[in-house]
């Protein structure tokens, strides 16, 4: 949300100091963290999650963060606003 506030200032910030009012404090300060890393292209550390035995992973390798268009990139598999669909997914070994 910070960095969408950051990209459209009139709905954006609204909307951010909107939700700031219900979090606490701990959790604004992870996502400021969160949000600065974004913006230096510093992803968060791939987590794997085990699932049936055998270890997967999503991984996010890009966002774009214009409001007309926004898009994220999960497992090489572009994604529009609320669309969802099937994602290859790598096996760890």
């Amino acid at each position: 949300m910070r960095l969408y506030a950051e990209g459209d200032t009139s709905h954006g910030q609204a909307a951010l100091e909107d939700l700031e009012l219900r979090l606490k404090t701990d959790v604004l300060l992870e996502g400021k963290e969160l949000a600065g890393q974004f913006k230096l292209k510093q992803w968060p550390a791939l987590v794997f999650a085990t699932t049936s035995q055998t270890l997967v992973a999503l991984k996010l390798t890009g966002v774009t963060l214009d409001q007309r268009n926004p898009l994220a990139v999960i497992n090489r598999r572009t994604f529009g606003k609320a669309e969802s669909a099937g994602v290859p997914l790598p096996t760890a070994r």
